[in-house]
């Protein structure tokens, strides 16, 4: 055992069943401190991590400002809503998401933002919420959606909008040109033969060379996969080829239209998608 591991240190300090939590953390964090000014600064930098969230859950004056500051953004955020409030009132329209949901929805909000602490995420919270008030068809389970916005990282976002980009063009529902009438569903190739563009332009969207179109898909796949474990998009089989710069294909589902639509994202052929029931 090393003659300076801060962790023996506090075993003898605090024996098991005596002290207690802040203390303990509290000692971690100096020991850190110490390991970091002696060691360099990637121990530094684990120590101020440690020492942040020791004082968000230690502390309640801390949650409790960033649980208020929430509030306070939700609250804004309804309010620029309010013109479109008034017109949905003005036409006798009832909220597209039940109350008893919309409060679930908020708090889960609340618990999941004092978890995090995370800015980007906060933004998309109360995004939804608010997106959700004014929206043109029935939600169900808004908690749901806050959930995945939770679990989803900034890559699965990306990845869903460039899908969404890609694969849902408005001329891709144009009227028949033989038969002379809108068309009621897609083939799949109309997917499929996208694949390599939906390939270039998640990597791309990472910041690969993606010159020679050599580079490697498996990211992106991976977090097309991803996706598709929360319902928001399904991946078409397209032909096995050399791994890993095999194209991958992939659509956004109804439920991941109406997570972008919730964020904010612009959905084209919606109607395509919902009426006022939700999803045709």
């Amino acid at each position: 055992m090393a003659i300076d591991d801060p962790f023996h240190a506090i075993d003898k300090q605090y024996p098991k069943g005596e002290g207690n939590i802040a203390r303990t953390v509290n000692t971690v964090t100096e020991y850190s401190l110490t390991l970091g000014i002696l060691s360099g600064v990637p121990h530094l930098a684990v120590a101020a991590a440690l020492n942040k969230v020791w004082k968000t859950f230690i502390s309640g004056d801390t949650y409790k400002a960033r649980t208020e500051a929430t509030l306070e953004m939700v609250i804004d955020a309804l309010r620029r809503q309010s013109d479109k409030h008034e017109q949905l009132d003005r036409e006798g329209k009832t909220l597209a998401v039940k109350v008893s949901d919309l409060e679930a929805s908020l708090r889960l909000v609340l618990i999941n933002d004092g978890i995090r602490f995370d800015d980007e995420k906060r933004t998309r919270f109360i995004n939804a919420i608010a997106n959700a008030t004014i929206s043109p068809t029935k939600i169900d389970s808004l908690s749901s959606f806050i959930d995945d916005i939770d679990k989803l990282n900034e890559r699965d976002i990306t990845v869903l909008k460039v899908i969404n980009a890609v694969m849902n063009l408005e001329s891709d529902w144009a009227p028949d040109a033989d038969q002379g009438r809108p068309n009621k569903s897609l083939h799949p190739n109309t997917f499929l033969q996208r694949a390599q563009t939906l390939s270039m332009q998640v990597a791309t969207a990472f910041g690969k060379n993606t010159d020679g179109n050599s580079f490697s898909r498996e990211e992106g796949m991976g977090i097309c996969l991803r996706l598709q474990g929360f319902g928001l998009a399904e991946m078409l089989p397209v032909e096995t080829r050399s791994v890993p710069i095999t194209n991958y294909c992939a659509r956004v589902t109804t439920r991941g239209f109406m997570l972008l639509r919730l964020l904010g994202e612009t959905v084209p052929n919606w109607d395509r998608y919902f009426d006022g029931n939700g999803p045709r």
